[in-house]
């Protein structure tokens, strides 16, 4: 029997395929070959595809109901915005005290809804738990060192709240200029 080498090869790659896909059925979900791409999917994965479909789309909506209505044009309001975030951290790593950081964080607060952002939305939520956090921590002695230790465990919430926030914002600001590409250091 002649098969042709064209087929030949079909029949081994398809063989080779079939034991893969059978040796590693519980460890992989994608099987690539240059430009062939398989992608297998186990039930649990299909559901799991499924909320992250439902997720998505739930978050869209909701960005969407948060930058309805903000004010891009106000760009010093957007700029002191930034720049408290930024001091926030600031302060923070420098180990400021909480009343000082406070001051950042309502300055910020009154910056985003200068600037049309919804309160009860996604930037006031993290402000808010800063707030709270912080709140919690006004007039803590530090210079007990389990306090200070205390005061740092917390600050480092504090400062992802407000990266998160940051994040946040830049991605929304990005989406309001076509074409903007941020430059990065090397």
């Amino acid at each position: 029997m002649n098969i042709p080498s064209g087929v030949q090869l079909a029949l081994i790659t398809a063989i080779v395929l079939l034991i893969l896909v059978y040796w590693f059925r519980d460890r992989v979900s994608e099987i690539v070959f240059g430009k062939a791409r398989i992608t297998l999917f186990r039930p649990s994965e299909i559901q799991q595809t499924v909320e992250a479909a439902q997720q998505a789309a739930q978050e869209e909506q909701l960005a969407e109901e948060v930058v309805e209505g903000v004010q891009w044009h106000k760009v010093a309001t957007l700029f002191w915005l930034g720049n408290d975030l930024m001091w926030i951290t600031d302060m923070i790593y420098r180990g400021a005290p909480p009343a000082r950081v406070l001051q950042g964080i309502d300055h910020a607060r009154q910056y985003l809804i200068d600037l049309g952002f919804k309160e009860g939305k996604f930037p006031h939520q993290q402000l808010d738990l800063a707030r709270t956090v912080l709140g919690s921590l006004d007039g803590l002695d530090t210079s007990n060192p389990r306090n200070a230790e205390l005061l740092k465990q917390h600050y480092r919430t504090v400062a992802k709240e407000i990266q998160t926030i940051k994040w946040y914002i830049s991605a929304l600001a990005e989406g309001q200029e076509p074409g903007f590409r941020k430059l990065r250091a090397l």
